[in-house]
């Protein structure tokens, strides 16, 4: 398989304060074993969640070999932080 399409999630309860905890899940399909989910390291918030969850699905897709991969995120700060590193290599 050259193509994948994977989905990804991040969240933060109590974000903004002392007991804030973030996790991240990484969906490849029903008890695929790719399927990933967890803790957040370092600052806790929504954004470091999200892209913990799209950076372990990319990891994960070129550790497989796989020539593209679809991530499919609520998140628009992973969108452009996707978009921008793109024209920053262009």
């Amino acid at each position: 398989m050259t193509s994948v399409t994977v989905y990804t999630d991040g969240a933060c309860i109590d974000q903004g304060t002392k007991n804030s905890r973030a996790g991240y899940g990484v969906y490849w399909g029903d008890g695929h074993k790719n399927n990933r989910f967890g803790r957040v390291t370092g600052p806790q918030d929504s954004n470091r969640a999200e892209l913990r969850a799209a950076h372990q699905a990319i990891k994960t897709a070129v550790r497989n070999g796989y020539a593209k991969i679809k991530i499919c995120t609520d998140s628009s700060y992973v969108v452009e932080t996707v978009r921008n590193a793109q024209n920053y290599h262009k």
